[in-house]
């Protein structure tokens, strides 16, 4: 049964209600690492940025150099990114373990995917960048061509626009179609990169439109973690991790297994009586 973004929500919040102090401070640890370790590479950035602004980088002409550029803070915050895909990882088992229910899940399992060939999620977020960057230079590649050599420009303009907003649909198809990966890598620790790919790629037929309604059921939500300079994203984060791992579950026919597991249970037991009945 495919659920609706409603029910997925609904049942988000029965699991979050008297767990929402540990989600939130499982997301706190994740983005404060992240943050942390983000920040000295995201400075040199910055104020080389600035200098570039104010016309005192380290050139005649402004111009990125080996001498100027931050190459070694730009391929820090690359290798910081690929290793906080761990982390996000290791977010979504805690959500996982939060969403099945029984015992209550523990902050150490933010980090229960560096015991789980980690290198999967650096391999699946390399390859989707790949794909991302395929898309996109046919188009970049014609407009290049166009904007660099007027003699064949006036031809190509208009395929390389065409190319490069079909390019764009096409990443955006993708990536729904690649939503799952990174709850499968997590929920399967024996699945490879490539594996995790090809079975989110199989069963996000028919649930990309469901995917895309839920991303723009969060603008609201976005909005308000805007208006409240970042403080509500404390409870906004947990909320949509959340509901995205219902929404796996219920992709993989989890949630319609422990519906009927209940419902046989019911049947076998008979009805329960209520205080007042008894």
């Amino acid at each position: 049964m495919k659920r609706t973004c409603k029910e997925l929500k609904r049942l988000s919040r029965k699991n979050l209600l008297g767990n929402y102090g540990g989600a939130m401070l499982a997301m706190l640890i994740v983005s404060l690492i992240q943050t942390i370790v983000m920040s000295p590479f995201e400075n040199q950035i910055s104020s080389y940025q600035r200098n570039i602004a104010l016309g005192t980088a380290n050139s005649a002409s402004v111009t990125m150099t080996y001498n100027t550029f931050p190459v070694f803070a730009f391929i820090g915050i690359i290798i910081v990114g690929l290793v906080a895909t761990i982390l996000q990882g290791g977010l979504i088992s805690y959500h996982l373990k939060l969403s099945r229910g029984g015992e209550k899940p523990s902050l150490s399992m933010v980090f229960s995917q560096f015991k789980h060939r980690p290198d999967r999620y650096i391999v699946a977020t390399l390859l989707m960048i790949l794909i991302i960057f395929a898309c996109m230079v046919p188009g970049i590649v014609l407009i290049t061509v166009a904007s660099t050599t007027p003699a064949l420009g006036g031809g190509l303009v208009f395929p390389g626009i065409f190319l490069l907003i079909a390019g764009y649909v096409l990443i955006i198809w993708l990536s729904l179609r690649f939503t799952l990966i990174y709850a499968i890598l997590a929920d399967h620790p024996e699945c490879g990169a490539v594996e995790s790919m090809k079975q989110s790629f199989s069963m996000m037929k028919g649930n990309c439109g469901r995917a895309l309604y839920i991303v723009f059921s969060f603008i609201p939500m976005a909005l308000l973690v805007l208006l409240s300079l970042g403080i509500a994203e404390l409870w906004v984060s947990p909320y949509i991790t959340n509901v995205n791992t219902m929404f796996y579950l219920d992709v993989c026919g989890e949630l319609d297994f422990k519906e009927e597991e209940r419902r046989r249970m019911d049947e076998e037991m008979g009805p329960v009586l209520s205080d007042e009945e008894f």
